[in-house]
């Protein structure tokens, strides 16, 4: 059996030291490091090649030593250890920061033209929440404790806000993450993704409200469409329109002849008008009596308006933005007796009245805008469920009886099992015995005070 003899000289002496026997175990790149055969050695250097080096000229190698194993466990271990160098990429040291190559990630794509202004703005918005916390550490120290801390810290109040963030809210930072690091590793800054190794963030986002159709009755009895912001309002209620949707019509989008409105830009965070991020987002709307009459009213106050004059404008009389449109809201609906909902819920309030009257999905999914149908299944399923349970309610009266008091029961079943205790003895109890009757007899009397008459008993004494 070809043996390989390691030895050197011995630092005192200076003589040569035993050589160290590596023996081969016929396997390749399996070798024993005891002399036993290979059913009894249990101690083995495992060694594998790494893709050739063409500055080196060679095949570098990585090599293990594994003890307590058998040949077939340390076979086994072996082709472990080469699946993993083959997964495991050599990579460079560097200090490059996470804040450094977030910025370059984003600046990347956004140069790339390939990503709606809205995403890059998202993306920078994670990148600096993430970058507060540990923006100063190089990318090759992050893992995935680092991670998970820096989302708890978020999670517990530690953002650029100092407000504690929603689980939705890091769960989309997480992505931002992922994607960030997914790019280092495909460009060899690391060698795996530190997000594959944590969970993602569980989302909270609470269950969107609805406004019943008396409340959303009452709440449009409040607006004014002639004034620009209740016009707004009254349009993301009666068209189930989003918010950049509504500051982005202009007057050109509105055919009052043919009673349509063409949704095809959005107004962005940037005040530039936008197509809409998606085929199924531009859409033509056929104009409800209610939505006409509201935007005619709106039309009369703007006065001479041209095609590409806004219908919704701030206080200077220019485009009104998103961000200004949210804010109103935020500080007016109380007064309009809908504290608490949100804009979005408009939107959703809509199309569940849509889904209540029966409209069909594919309808509402057009209407709507979504390019996920199940958006819209969630929501037809929910309100259908809602007027599902409104129909059973309505037949509930049928059906109601009077509840069970166990108390009453007892109290007739002793009654019973009494008065046939007295039905069947009390005329031949001898007189001795009569108080025993009389007891039972006012026993009687108490259960009579809790319901029903008893029948007249008489105490039968003995003959004189």
């Amino acid at each position: 059996m070809a043996k390989k003899a390691h030895g050197g000289k011995d630092e005192k002496s200076g003589e040569k030291s035993p050589k160290k026997v590596v023996l081969k175990s016929g396997y390749p790149g399996i070798y024993r490091l005891e002399d036993k055969d290979n059913s009894k050695c249990r101690k083995w250097r495992l060694v594998a090649f790494l893709p050739y080096d063409r500055k080196r000229k060679v095949y570098p190698q990585r090599s293990k030593t594994v003890e307590n194993m058998t040949l077939t466990e340390a076979r086994g271990e072996h082709e472990r250890f080469k699946a993993e160098l083959a997964c495991s990429k050599r990579v460079e040291k560097s200090d490059k920061t996470l804040a450094e190559y977030a910025k370059r990630f984003c600046d990347e794509r956004e140069a790339s033209g390939a990503f709606a202004e809205q995403t890059i703005d998202a993306d920078r918005i994670h990148a600096r929440q993430i970058c507060h916390l540990i923006g100063d550490l190089p990318v090759q120290e992050i893992d995935a404790a680092v991670l998970a801390q820096a989302y708890l810290d978020l999670r517990h109040g530690k953002s650029l806000s100092g407000k504690e963030l929603s689980g939705t809210t890091v769960g989309n930072i997480h992505a931002f993450v992922d994607l960030l690091m997914g790019h280092a590793v495909k460009h060899g800054l690391i060698a795996k993704n530190p997000c594959d190794e944590i969970e993602t963030p569980r989302r909270d986002t609470k269950e969107k409200r609805a406004l019943s159709e008396a409340e959303l009755q009452d709440f449009i009895s409040r607006l004014d469409p002639a004034r620009s912001m209740d016009c707004a309002v009254l349009l993301a209620a009666s068209l189930g329109l989003r918010r950049a949707e509504i500051v982005g019509l202009s007057w050109g989008d509105i055919d009052f002849a043919q009673g349509t409105v063409e949704i095809k830009r959005s107004y962005n965070s940037h005040r530039h008008l936008v197509k809409t991020k998606t085929e199924a987002g531009r859409r033509t709307l056929p104009l409800s009596d209610f939505a006409a009459h509201a935007l005619r009213a709106r039309y009369q106050a703007a006065g001479a308006t041209g095609e590409d004059d806004p219908v919704i404008e701030n206080y200077l009389g220019k485009r009104a933005s998103a961000a200004a449109l949210s804010s109103w809201w935020s500080k007016n609906r109380e007064r309009l007796g809908v504290d608490g909902l949100t804009l979005h819920e408009l939107r959703h309030t809509f199309l569940s009245i849509l889904a209540g009257r029966g409209v069909h999905p594919a309808v509402m999914q057009r209407l709507a805008g979504h390019t996920d149908p199940t958006l819209t299944l969630g929501i037809y399923t929910h309100a259908n469920l809602d007027t599902r349970r409104a129909a059973m309610q309505l037949v509930d009266a049928v059906y109601e009886v009077e509840p069970v008091d166990e108390v009453s029961r007892a109290v007739e079943d002793a009654k019973g099992a009494l008065d046939a205790v007295i039905a069947t003895f009390g005329d031949v109890i001898p007189a001795a015995e009569a108080d025993s009757l009389v007891k039972l007899i006012e026993a009687r009397k108490v259960l009579d005070s809790m319901g029903a008459p008893r029948p007249a008993l008489e105490v039968v004494g003995s003959a004189a």
